[in-house]
């Protein structure tokens, strides 16, 4: 894996590639860092103020990955990550109880029952439309305590396809009765351009975001949105793909993370990322509904200890929206 690494920092990382933080009302940049820092510190310093555009920048932060001026000052209040030693032991508990991982879910019983146990033991790769969406509920429902069926954690949110949708998040806030602004603070959303950015973020800084945020949840969303340069060597990708799987097997291991990555339109590169999975399912139109908007139709293509075809239908917005959620009601 070494050789992989080194080669992405050779020729997808340049020196002045940084962590850029900007408004996502105005795009104005609110700060350049060359480590991830928290949130909280950077809104401090600016008193939650875009200096740009002078909007509330609660909830309305961007961070991605970009190139910035090498003389960019750094800010005193720069929040460097502690290097990993090459020793270093995980952090996790030593005797933790299966059953604690089992208690996580999307409050969904249709589709529960095919992606059970959402746990460190099960990476659940979704493909096919309203993958995402699936995606962003588990990263929201990441933050709610373990009775409501969450983890009470952060969670991370790595958008390979500028897929992620804050409307969306805003929504399902409301739906739980949380606070929006709150509920987008616990939710760490690192966009990627280039698939270079992709493999080296997953490959060298996972471990380190989760340990910063505290996290328990990592989503990969639209892995391959960024694997569309058609000049682009196979053995190139491939080096980068392994580098992405790798990366993300380290995070699950070293720090029992509950992992989820999503397709997203077809792409040659598919199978290989399917072949990453634990738990594989597939999302296809099936109808449309008055209300439930559109149908879709998840079969069950891989499972560690399921067996046999197993397949499930239901709406969308009964997914995300649905008023008789057994854990809700019983609030």
């Amino acid at each position: 894996m070494s050789g992989a690494s080194d080669y992405i920092v050779a020729a997808g990382r340049p020196q002045d590639e940084r962590f850029v933080y900007s408004c996502a009302g105005c795009g104005g940049v609110l700060d350049v860092r060359k480590a991830l820092a928290p949130l909280d510190g950077i809104l401090d310093s600016l008193a939650g103020v875009c200096p740009s555009c002078g909007a509330r920048l609660e909830g309305s932060v961007d961070c991605r990955l970009g190139r910035a001026p090498v003389d960019w000052g750094q800010p005193a209040s720069t929040v460097a990550i502690p290097p990993r030693r090459a020793d270093a032991r995980p952090r996790a508990p030593l005797v933790q109880r299966a059953s604690s991982y089992n208690r996580f879910s999307l409050d969904f019983s249709r589709l529960d029952a095919l992606l059970q146990p959402l746990g460190p033991d099960n990476l659940v790769v979704l493909q096919g439309r309203g993958a995402s969406a699936v995606a962003e509920l588990a990263a929201f429902r990441a933050q709610l305590p373990r009775e409501r069926g969450g983890l009470g954690s952060t969670a991370v949110f790595v958008d390979g396809g500028n897929c992620s949708d804050p409307y969306l998040f805003a929504s399902l806030a409301r739906r739980y009765r949380v606070d929006a602004e709150k509920a987008l603070r616990r939710v760490l959303n690192c966009r990627v351009f280039t698939m270079y950015q992709l493999a080296s973020l997953l490959s060298e800084g996972v471990v380190d975001m989760v340990d910063l945020y505290g996290s328990k949840v990592l989503v990969v969303a639209n892995v391959l949105g960024t694997f569309d340069e058609p000049d682009t060597a196979p053995v190139e990708v491939e080096r980068l793909l392994d580098a992405a799987r790798a990366g993300i097997l380290e995070a699950r291991e070293e720090r029992k993370l509950t992992v989820i990555v999503t397709l997203g339109p077809p792409t040659r590169w598919d199978d290989v990322v399917a072949g990453w999975a634990d738990t594989l399912v597939r999302l296809s139109p099936a109808r449309e509904d008055d209300n439930d908007g559109d149908v879709v139709r998840a079969e069950l293509l891989r499972h560690p200890t399921k067996r046999g075809p197993c397949c499930s239908e239901f709406g969308m917005n009964r997914l995300l929206f649905h008023p008789d959620s057994p854990l809700e009601a019983a609030r």
